[in-house]
């Protein structure tokens, strides 16, 4: 387990990085006058998250491949890979929507903001899976 989370650090450390951004107060911005900017965050910051996920995800197989622990002829993704990438994150965004709920005073859990995380999730996927493949190779 240890061994793959070295393989994910940069995803580890986003993790972390979203849980004490999306639990902090937010400061006032002259962005704040934008109409939507809190769901553009999101959909930006679930969508940067997940395809760094897809990119060390293929850097994973590629070494798990070199290191003769998975067979070389299956090289595109598969359903637990999907999990991974798409499931995680998107469960990820609900899991700070109800952390942000239950446990700040300054943030409020909002269905929409889950919604834009999907989205952003959802944008990844479409740019993951070339990412993966192209770095799989």
């Amino acid at each position: 387990m240890l061994h793959r989370l070295l393989h994910f650090r940069l995803t580890v450390l986003l993790t972390l990085g979203i849980l004490v951004v999306c639990l902090l107060p937010v400061p006032e911005t002259p962005l704040e006058n934008v109409r939507f900017i809190d769901k553009y965050t999101h959909i930006l910051l679930f969508g940067g998250y997940a395809w760094v996920l897809w990119c060390e995800s293929a850097l994973y197989r590629r070494s798990a491949v070199r290191e003769g622990r998975v067979e070389t002829g299956r090289r595109s993704f598969n359903r637990s890979q999907l999990l991974l990438t798409v499931g995680w994150p998107a469960l990820f965004g609900g899991l700070v929507e109800v952390l942000q709920a239950t446990l700040t005073t300054c943030r409020s859990g909002d269905w929409l903001d889950f919604l834009a995380d999907a989205f952003g999730v959802l944008l990844a996927l479409a740019a993951g899976i070339p990412t993966y493949r192209f770095l799989v190779r």
